[in-house]
């Protein structure tokens, strides 16, 4: 199965969920989404910060209705490294769930059975980075990394020749001595 961006966040979103039991509304995509965030209470903001290829493209073309065009398609295996910062009271233990949870087989089965097409590989451990916000208030904090595994994939249509046409054979060996 092959999954856009959109797919993956919303696999994660909902990874999130089932690992922390949090509210959707507490449950943030990235610094840049430009939301105001709750001013108390739990919350986590979730962010991908790297992304890496594994192997080599797998190519295939094929035709689309008449000769002329067809499609190019190439997939390929990435990993993303999805930056999950935990925020509130106990934040060290919903830190500590999703790490306990991204470990154990039954992150990958769960995705597995409720039809998502990612798989978790492995999480860090959670480090304290507990801040001091803007009100001069302590927040505690606690970050994680998961390191998630999909198929990308990009498709283009491609023009082709409508047919080739051999007008001659020649004995290439003549020519280039084996």
């Amino acid at each position: 199965m092959i999954l856009s961006e959109t797919d993956f966040m919303t696999a994660v979103n909902d990874l999130l969920i089932k690992i922390t039991g949090i509210e959707q509304s507490r449950l943030f995509r990235g610094n840049q989404s430009r939301e105001v965030l709750p001013a108390d209470g739990e919350f986590i903001i979730y962010t991908p910060i790297t992304r890496g290829r594994i192997g080599t493209n797998i190519t295939s073309y094929g035709a689309v209705e008449d000769d002329i065009y067809g499609d190019y398609a190439d997939k390929v295996l990435v990993t993303v490294d999805l930056q999950v910062d935990c925020y509130g009271d106990t934040a060290d233990n919903t830190a500590q769930k999703i790490e306990m949870f991204g470990r154990s087989e039954l992150c990958n089965a769960w995705l597995k059975n409720n039809g998502y097409a990612i798989r978790v590989l492995t999480t860090t451990d959670p480090n304290d980075l507990t801040i001091v916000d803007d009100t001069r208030q302590y927040l505690k904090r606690f970050m994680l990394t998961m390191k998630i595994c999909f198929t990308s994939e990009l498709k283009n249509d491609v023009p082709w020749f409508d047919d080739v046409q051999i007008t001659a054979i020649k004995n290439v060996d003549v020519f280039f001595k084996p």
